[in-house]
């Protein structure tokens, strides 16, 4: 409360790195996602193909993004930054945080395809083709989201696409959870 009551003796933010909470809080939530991913994979709740719903598993992963970002924020201003912490600070360490988790998840994600479960590309791959061809395709549009879809699942492509959708969800979430959770210290 002592920084509260002299805001002279706040910490200067360009000594304070926000490097560490958000590895701290990108780590947890990258390790809860790993968890959640394979009971999703386990009780069969996720669906490659994208024709049965998986709103319970992407609500399940945002909401744990969003905890994340918010408790980042919160331990950073409130333990780290003396009470008061700047829009602009909120979304580079909502931003870096999402990074980590981003990356932990693309990684996991790349294991998980390629040594965890090597046959799950190929079985999502072959229920796409046949869901293409019931939708009446011709062959080459087959052929070409075939080819699309395949790319995205070798590894650089399920990294990449893991990694910069997280970042990209991560700094549009911080933007919005740092104007809720911004404070301005009061000027002297």
């Amino acid at each position: 409360m002592t920084t509260l009551d002299n805001p002279s003796n706040l910490p200067d933010p360009a000594a304070v790195s926000p490097r560490p909470t958000a590895i701290r809080y990108g780590l947890i939530a990258g390790l809860v996602l790993i968890v959640l991913s394979v009971l999703y994979n386990v009780t069969g709740m996720i669906d490659y193909t994208g024709q049965n719903s998986n709103v319970i598993p992407n609500i399940l992963n945002w909401g744990t993004i969003i905890a994340a970002l918010v408790l980042a924020i919160k331990h950073h201003r409130d333990n780290e930054l003396g009470g008061f912490i700047s829009l602009g600070r909120c979304v580079g360490l909502g931003s870096l945080t999402s990074l980590v988790i981003g990356v932990i998840s693309g990684i996991f994600g790349v294991l998980y395809f390629t040594v965890i479960d090597p046959g799950l590309k190929g079985e999502i791959l072959s229920q796409l083709q046949e869901q293409f061809e019931e939708q009446g395709l011709d062959e080459n549009a087959i052929d070409m989201a075939m080819s699309w879809t395949e790319n995205m699942f070798s590894p650089l492509g399920l990294f990449l696409m893991t990694s910069l959708s997280t970042l990209l969800g991560g700094v549009i979430l911080s933007l919005i959870i740092g104007a809720i959770m911004k404070k301005t210290p009061p000027h002297i």
